[in-house]
């Protein structure tokens, strides 16, 4: 199936348009609800298009913390999970450390994102990362020994032909 892009057929398929975003301070958060930390948008040239979300994140925790990751396409929730239990009641990939290493401080977890969207438009969409901690601080980007700085954040979006 060929589609028209200007003068340009483009198969079922093809990638039409990528954008990214990129966060490299640090953040952290106590929050019991969610926070944003980055966020990006695009434009699809034809509602039949579909949107491939590629995030990539660094999260450092303090003996014990973890997080709750969520994303959201404009305030739609995309990755909710049906198996129940906490998970399913933040709507939201969890990633968690316990104490496993000689410093706690020093734990890091690196949770990626790829989902293929099928927003239904062709106007402007934002997608946001959003971070929760579940238990004490939970930081972006860096580790909790200190501040120094130890990971970037990205959203890569990807129109794809429809």
């Amino acid at each position: 199936d060929l589609k028209t892009q200007g003068s340009v057929t483009m198969p079922t398929g093809s990638v039409l348009q990528v954008v990214n975003a990129t966060l490299t301070t640090a953040i952290s958060t106590t929050s019991t609800t969610f926070v944003d930390v980055l966020t990006a948008s695009i434009t699809p040239t034809s509602a039949s298009s579909k949107i491939l979300v590629n995030i990539s994140t660094m999260l450092g925790h303090n003996g014990g913390s973890g997080a709750f990751v969520g994303l959201l396409r404009d305030t739609t929730n995309l990755i909710s999970n049906t198996a129940g239990g906490v998970s399913d009641t933040k709507n939201a990939w969890s990633t968690h450390t316990a104490d496993h290493s000689n410093s706690p401080n020093r734990e890091v977890s690196h949770p990626s994102i790829t989902y293929l969207d099928s927003p239904a438009t062709a106007s402007s969409i934002t997608y946001k990362l959003q971070y929760v901690a579940s238990a004490n601080t939970v930081y972006v980007n860096r580790w909790a020994l200190n501040n120094d700085h130890a990971g970037v954040t990205t959203i890569t979006l990807m129109e794809i032909q429809g």
